[in-house]
């Protein structure tokens, strides 16, 4: 499982990230101005966890209702039965479209979608 480096409060911080069932996962690096998308081998709203770890601003999207904003440096984590809605509940498409919203230069980012084994 991915770990993730963010930070909070003027200090480092690390974290572990467990995700139940199989794990696709995808790295970019993606530039301003930048649109990437990516083919995945499953349906985003039949996830178990999803995880976005991002270098720098942008949008992911997974043809759902909306895209997601991540904001660089700032993990998005999302486990089933978090209380929280599947952010890409409804979507049927199988892949998904990120767009770099950054000002300038360019930058890494990693998605993490967990589906049941």
């Amino acid at each position: 499982m991915p770990s993730l480096t963010y930070i909070c409060q003027g200090q480092q911080k690390i974290v572990d990230v467990n995700i139940t069932g199989d794990v696709f996962s995808f790295n970019h690096t993606i530039s301003f101005g930048d649109t990437k998308v990516s083919d995945i081998a499953m349906i985003p709203a039949n996830c178990t966890g999803i995880i976005i770890d991002s270098d720098i601003d942008c949008t992911v999207d997974c043809g759902s209702n909306s895209a997601l904003t991540i904001t660089g440096g700032i993990p998005f984590i999302w486990i089933l039965n978090d209380g929280r809605a599947n952010p890409f509940a409804g979507a049927s498409a199988l892949s998904f479209t990120i767009v770099s919203t950054e000002g300038s230069g360019s930058g890494e980012i990693r998605v993490y979608f967990g589906v049941p084994t």
